[in-house]
């Protein structure tokens, strides 16, 4: 669930509901995280980089939904 506003007619929403399928990593996945590792790390000197590097790779998962409820308060101000 997301939500966002801080009074009533700012609030908008969603729920989605459904079921979540773990994904293999592929050679797509694998190259687009070295991708986003060297957009923000830079090159191989930057430690950061390193240390992203040395973290185990992410799981990925894909939701499958069934049902999604958005609401959205402003139009009524």
């Amino acid at each position: 669930m997301s939500t966002s506003g801080t009074r009533e007619e700012e609030y908008k929403g969603i729920i989605i509901w459904g079921s979540m399928e773990m994904l293999p990593e592929d050679e797509f996945h694998v190259r687009f995280r070295q991708f986003l590792i060297q957009r923000y790390y830079g090159t191989e000197d930057n430690p950061g980089y390193q240390y992203v590097r040395s973290l185990p790779a992410p799981q990925l998962m894909r939701l499958n939904p069934t049902k999604i409820y958005t609401w959205d308060f402003s139009n009524f101000a």
